[in-house]
């Protein structure tokens, strides 16, 4: 599956980001070491964010590739049943936008939880969902308040927007910007 071997030790004690497209794999990985620090006794030391969508396929979350007794051992597991999908969910550009600001809303107050109660380690499940909006400086907090930071990010050519073109590009500049924060970047 993946072309290097990987290590859940290797992303302990560092800022790690793994990109790709649509079903790459990035879910699938974030999830395997996670369940390897969990086994490893971290868990009570573990807040997820989970951003991703689950709409037809698209956007996995953790919770699909980690079993709930594996995840009832982490501090804090943090999605909303709301997050969408608004480039495959929207009829309209004003109801894109209406779907970004509503998942970057989200996103926020679930980023404002872990900063009121930060553990050491911080994962978030397909970044670029919050990316959509804005850059939240709040991001910027966690990855400094965090040990160990994982996140995972759509980074690919897979899904458009067809009533906002800018949008793709947009939210590729804005995971790139993210490489500059991070010690360990994985494409998958």
């Amino acid at each position: 599956m993946f072309s290097i071997p990987i290590r859940a030790s290797q992303f302990m004690d560092r800022k790690s980001l793994i990109i790709g497209d649509v079903s790459s794999g990035k879910s699938r990985l974030t999830a395997s070491i996670v369940k390897t620090w969990i086994e490893k006794g971290l868990g009570s030391d573990i807040t997820i964010v989970d951003l991703a969508p689950r709409y037809r396929g698209v956007g996995r979350g953790l919770d699909e590739y980690i079993e709930e007794n594996y995840l009832d051992k982490v501090f804090k597991y943090l999605t909303d049943e709301n997050i969408s999908a608004p480039r495959l969910m929207s009829r309209s550009r004003d109801e894109l936008m209406n779907l970004i600001k509503m998942n970057y809303l989200i996103a926020l107050r679930l980023f404002e939880f872990y900063l009121d109660n930060p553990t050491g380690i911080l994962v978030i499940n397909d970044l670029s969902i919050c990316l959509h909006y804005d850059v939240p400086t709040i991001l910027r907090d966690m990855l400094s308040s965090a040990d160990t930071f994982l996140a995972n990010s759509y980074y690919g050519t897979g899904i458009t927007s067809v009533f906002y073109k800018e949008l793709d590009l947009i939210e590729r500049r804005r995971v790139e910007n993210l490489f500059k924060f991070v010690d360990i970047l994985v494409k998958l």
